[in-house]
């Protein structure tokens, strides 16, 4: 996703990352020193330092004309120095013939004038601190008859080169400094891209980045399992079965779980606008956002309360899961209600759980002309007269027109996205969508959240003891061969995130 750059939104990265850019970087530095210590081959030096003589006058001083032409000389000098005429010399006068050619010698060698004046050095280095400088004595000796011979020119040894009893190289300090500041620039910018174009939403911070709509509620991950292998073991069991009603809130539900829904109930009680029997509908822009299970369980959460008379329909007539979340029959329901003439709507009803349930019945092949019937609108003035609040579980939005349909119906809709897995351009386009069938939209229900990302639940947790979630996703087989119209109760292997 795409984002707007400024610095508080880079310090905030910068925060949410920190452990991770720290254990980078001290890796860096980790492993630059070890390979400073282990791979790279200390190198030692010696220098000798040599002086161009000039012309002298008669008193034997020098001027400046002499001094001028001096440095001049200098760099013709440090020619002749790396000619393969001395070169050959200086190596046999070490004693190195046969075991080192003039070529590598060359690339040993590191010559340069001191500052412009009549001074230069010439500087051996090598992984053998005697061989560099046996070469650089050689030097001193050859490199002044040499140039005697060639231009009847004068040098002599200003400083003579000493045997180096410490590496001039590598600095092991320097190079992990180095590599540590690396390590931070590179880990920075790597978590900087990587959040300013991701395309997936994870946290509350990315909905309030890119909506004004707020955030009613947010829901944990389910599976609480100690260990992965449970994990996969416990959400197989749930994927597997004929019912969910693992997925429903009870006295074993985690404590969490049990208070993030009761969170979401209580945010939803300030969004009535006074009505007697608010509506509330749910939706998500995609498949598997765990919408189902999400209103369900407000539904449950209401009940506890027992003093509201609850109906929870499904209203998702294309893949419909109320049923198996409840373990109820779903031999008739909202399509049997709406398509016949009856208005006997309590044969419709089954109770469970404190709760009166509709469920969608078979899927029948025109869903959203039943919705959108006179005989939808006559039920909805039904159930307002006859409950206290209504919640509807509804297709996602990115997938069909129904939830628009009942818009007219509905006090507000609550609009479910999944911590990493929702996508913000299509949550965009279904907000987008909302907004032109003039629907009411309460706001986000924040889906399936990993705690260790979160770090308002993460101290949450740590307070009441859920330190450590599972990061298995459920439902992940749920819509995976899409919206068919078949016989619900021969259909068995929807997911519970609907």
């Amino acid at each position: 996703m795409i984002k707007e750059i400024s610095l508080s939104s880079l310090w905030r990265i910068f925060k949410k990352r920190i452990v991770f850019i720290i254990i980078i970087t001290l890796i860096a530095g980790l492993l630059m020193g070890v390979y400073t210590k282990l791979v790279i081959k200390p190198k030692y030096s010696s220098v000798s330092t040599f002086y161009v003589k000039n012309m002298q006058t008669e008193n034997d001083q020098l001027n400046s004309s002499n001094i001028t032409a001096a440095q001049t000389i200098v760099k013709t000098y440090i020619q002749i120095a790396q000619s393969n005429t001395v070169l050959s010399a200086v190596i046999d006068q070490a004693g190195y013939t046969g075991r080192l050619t003039d070529e590598k010698l060359k690339n040993m060698l590191e010559m340069s004038s001191q500052n412009n004046t009549e001074v230069f050095y010439i500087q051996i280095t090598s992984t053998n601190s005697k061989f560099a400088y046996d070469i650089a004595c050689a030097f001193e000796i050859i490199l002044p008859e040499k140039i005697s011979e060639i231009m009847n020119g004068s040098t002599s040894v200003l400083d003579k080169a000493k045997l180096a009893t410490e590496p001039d190289s590598p600095n092991l300090v320097q190079n992990v400094i180095f590599a540590v500041f690396f390590g931070a620039v590179i880990s920075c910018a790597f978590f900087f891209i990587l959040e300013y174009t991701r395309t997936k939403i994870y946290t509350e911070e990315d909905i309030k980045t890119e909506f004004k709509l707020p955030i009613v509620g947010q829901i944990v991950e389910w599976d609480i399992s100690t260990s992965a292998k449970k994990s996969k073991i416990k959400n197989a069991k749930i994927l597997n079965a004929k019912n969910f009603n693992e997925k429903l809130i009870n006295e074993k539900t985690p404590f969490m779980i049990t208070e993030n829904f009761k969170t979401l109930r209580t945010n939803l009680f300030y969004t009535t606008n006074n009505e007697k029997c608010p509506v509330y509908a749910i939706t998500s822009c995609m498949i598997n956002a765990g919408k189902s299970i999400v209103i369900a369980n407000l539904a449950v959460s209401y009940a506890q309360i027992g003093e509201k008379r609850i109906l929870l329909i499904d209203a998702d007539m294309r893949c419909p899961v109320q049923h198996k979340i409840f373990n109820i029959s779903n031999k008739i329901g909202l399509s049997e209600l709406l398509a016949d003439s009856n208005n006997n709507y309590g044969e419709f009803i089954t109770k469970a759980n404190n709760l009166d349930i509709i469920t969608s019945g078979r899927i029948p092949p025109n869903p959203s002309e039943l919705l959108a019937s006179s005989k939808m609108k006559d039920f909805m003035d039904y159930a307002k007269e006859n409950y206290d609040l209504i919640l509807m579980d509804l297709p996602p939005i990115g997938e069909v027109s129904d939830p628009g349909i009942i818009a007219p119906y509905v006090t507000g809709y609550l609009f479910v996205i999944r911590s990493g897995y929702t996508d913000i351009r299509l949550v965009k386009e279904s907000i987008e969508s909302m907004q032109q069938m003039k629907a009411n939209i309460t706001g986000f229900v924040l889906n399936d959240i990993n705690p260790k990302i979160s770090a308002s639940y993460s101290s949450y947790s740590h307070k009441y003891g859920y330190k450590k979630y599972g990061y298995k996703k459920h439902g992940h087989d749920y819509y995976q061969n899409g919206y068919r119209s078949i016989d619900t109760d021969s259909k068995e292997t929807e997911s519970t995130n609907s």
